[in-house]
């Protein structure tokens, strides 16, 4: 194994502004008077095509030097005599060192539904990484966003934000079965039932939000799957590069997905340079009920919430945890916020202060919801911790409203912004999704679902095992797919391709474990090559390495890979800001100015990493 030992972190993310002391009031006084609002819409509309999709873009300006325009697709790429459209909206961004460039490179920042405006918020750090070399490409998938007809399961974005806080999509529950109360050891089973509860309402309301969604949405849904995006992506490199021109393609999280389908449907003179970050298991993407199992894209979890804890107290005043408390271990630490979690699960917390939402309630989601969110980046741990730290003495307020849903621009404009594609995540899934899982013979229950959930508890964390049980009700998505792809099978037939795939994961991912790359890996065989980032979080976008940087721009500059199948590279963005000492310490400043700017760059490029 090549082993590359170069140092990585990114700042916190800046605070959203959240509506107004009396927002979420008025929302809810709201609610009423949007009722009129959710009746449904017309199914799709009737557009029409003669042939093929548009052979040529037009280009237009569209601010911040990005360039936007409409490709019109067959709805339904199985049966062309269906006249009926799906116009896909299309971002570019003009590489800056046109001379020069080497082409075209896509990118899907996951999601799924990972909207096209990812290049408005974070296309100047690709632009960077690769030298402007490239015009980045990013498109609105079919179902998304701008690309129409989109999946909108709510009037506007209002009543979405509405369905979001007022409707339980999150799980309480404790460390454990048997967690401690104030009058001793807490009864197994009625924590259980409370779980079996608890997802028979979550069942219940996703079961009538899915017939909503069918009913404005119409027959797009079924359509949306992952084969029809890559027959999207197709027509759009041939309309834009021409002809039989080669695809580049960088996929985050689902969008490894994409990837993985690419390889397997495409014939290899149309496969470029193809970087996966993040890795869904495809098998399990798609697999049937016996073999999807979305608790097992969280196996790796626990070692992150392990890490946050060593890193929090070697930080010392850094860490506002370990500043205010006198921890003796890193699993004292640990302890103490299970009990913390056992402790508002037995006694949730009245919030009548919380400012900028009406009276809540903290309850044990609330610290799961959080504990997930920082899981995903290092950049969030500092925030965490100062959220925990509070919480311990009492004060629920920050963290809890840190999970509330965030209105862009206040409630004034949101009844009148569209639903942003909301379940685009679920419809994209169940269309992906063996037709033995959405509808099975045997449908899961509430009792077998709840057993899952307790499994998942045990052996992935107390902290987040509950996380993706909402992935787990496809059986209850009233569309059947006309675009699934049977991919189990195929991956048996893969082929040798004409250009290897870069293939990258974190050691520890909270959605997409290190073992689903490694598949990916064994089916390619020669045709990959595996770079494992030495970090925590998910994608190694997300957490800055010159290592990994180096690896990426001679694959996308010059195709060159490691000669190892395996390579490991270390982190230059550490928890808690250590990397400056850790740069002092392994001489990272001696590097060559061009080195030291990239991994600037990168520690403060914010919004690189998509949630699931």
């Amino acid at each position: 194994m090549e082993k590359h030992q170069l140092p990585l972190t990114l700042p916190p993310t800046p605070a959203k502004q959240r509506p107004s002391p009396t927002t979420y009031i008025i929302l809810l006084l709201s609610l009423l008077a949007l009722s009129a609002q959710f009746a449904p819409r017309l199914p799709f509309s009737a557009c029409s095509h003669s042939q093929a999709p548009n052979d040529t873009l037009h280009w237009t300006p569209c601010g911040d030097g990005l360039q936007c325009s409409k490709l019109a697709v067959p709805l339904n790429w199985d049966n062309r005599t269906d006249e009926r459209e799906v116009v896909l909206s299309i971002l570019k961004r003009p590489g800056s060192r046109q001379k020069d460039k080497l082409g075209s490179l896509y990118i899907n920042p996951g999601g799924p539904g990972g909207a096209g405006s990812y290049i408005e918020t974070a296309g100047w750090f690709f632009d960077k990484l690769l030298d402007g070399r490239y015009d980045l490409i990013i498109w609105d998938p079919r179902g998304v966003n701008r690309t129409s007809d989109h999946i909108t399961c709510f009037s506007s974005s209002l009543t979405q934000h509405l369905y979001a806080l007022t409707t339980p999509t999150s799980l309480s529950t404790p460390s454990n079965f048997s967690s401690p109360t104030a009058e001793g050891l807490s009864d197994p089973h009625a924590i259980f039932q409370d779980l079996e509860n608890q997802i028979r309402l979550s069942e219940t309301s996703l079961k009538a939000l899915y017939q909503r969604c069918w009913e404005r949405t119409g027959e797009t849904l079924a359509f949306v799957g992952t084969k029809s995006v890559v027959r999207d992506l197709e027509a759009i490199s041939r309309a834009v590069e021409g002809g039989e021109g080669r695809i580049n393609f960088w996929g985050m999280s689902y969008g490894t997905i994409i990837a993985q389908y690419l390889t397997s449907l495409l014939p290899p003179h149309r496969l470029g340079k193809i970087v996966m970050d993040g890795v869904v298991n495809a098998t399990m993407w798609t697999g049937p009920w016996d073999h999807f199992h979305p608790y097992s894209s969280l196996r790796d979890i626990q070692p992150i919430y392990s890490s946050f804890a060593t890193s929090c107290l070697a930080a010392g005043d850094r860490c506002a945890l370990s500043s205010s408390s006198n921890f003796s271990s890193p699993e004292d630490l640990l302890d103490t916020l299970s009990a913390l979690l056992d402790s508002v699960y037995h006694d949730p917390v009245p919030l009548p202060q919380l400012e900028n939402a009406p009276a809540l309630v903290a309850q044990a989601k609330h610290l799961k919801m959080a504990m997930f969110r920082a899981a995903y980046s290092v950049k969030e741990w500092p925030s965490l911790a100062r959220k925990l730290e509070r919480a311990l003495k009492g004060d629920w307020s920050e963290l809890v409203e840190g999970t509330l849903p965030v209105l862009e621009g206040g409630w004034e404009g949101a009844g009148k912004r569209p639903d942003p594609s909301s379940l685009a995540t679920t419809a994209i899934r169940c269309a992906d999704a063996s037709p033995h899982l959405t509808h099975p013979t045997h449908p899961p229950t509430p009792h077998s679902l709840a057993s899952d959930v307790a499994l998942s508890l045990t052996l992935n964390s107390p902290f987040a095992g509950d996380q993706l049980f909402d992935l787990s009700f496809c059986h209850l998505w009233p569309v059947e797919s006309r675009s699934y792809y049977d991919y189990v099978g195929a991956e048996e037939e893969q082929k040798k391709l004409d250009t290897p795939v870069l293939v990258l994961n974190q050691r520890f991912d909270p959605v997409t474990p290190l073992g689903a790359a490694e598949r990916v890996l064994q089916r390619l065989g020669g045709s990959a090559r595996l770079v494992v980032q030495e970090g925590a979080g998910h994608c190694v976008i997300g957490q800055a390495s010159l290592c990994t940087a180096k690896i990426i721009r001679s694959y996308l500059l010059s195709g060159e890979l490691p000669s190892s199948s395996h390579t490991s590279c270390e982190v230059d963005e550490l928890p808690f800001g250590a990397e400056a000492e850790d740069d002092e310490e392994q001489g990272v400043g001696a590097g060559s100015s061009e080195e030291r700017e990239l991994l600037r760059v990168w520690r403060g490029a914010e919004g690189l990493v998509q949630r699931w």
